[in-house]
């Protein structure tokens, strides 16, 4: 006999989702680098994360918004000053 089940541990609707590549560790805490309004700097912004696939990771706090980093961040530190570059692609 065969048999085929799924298991659901974790559910969560209407949550901010990253891509993986977005979430660094710092100071032994997990955050993201938000691009400012003007796409000028970013900041440093500790996160509590939550449920994961293979390519993104829920953000449970703080209710995050605008543009993350998602390349690079380990030259990067609170205040550091980037260049965004549009690739064309969009993610939600």
């Amino acid at each position: 006999m065969f048999v085929r089940a799924a298991v659901i541990l974790e559910t969560a609707e209407n949550t901010k989702m990253v891509p993986r590549t977005a979430i660094v560790r710092r100071s032994g805490e997990d955050g993201v680098f938000l691009i400012s309004d003007d796409e000028e700097t970013v900041t440093w912004t500790p996160v509590e994360t939550g449920i994961q696939n293979a390519t993104h990771i829920a953000v449970r706090a703080p209710d995050i918004q605008g543009k993350v980093v998602t390349l690079g961040q380990q030259l990067l530190g609170d205040g550091s000053t980037v260049r965004v570059v549009d690739t064309g692609r969009t993610h939600e």
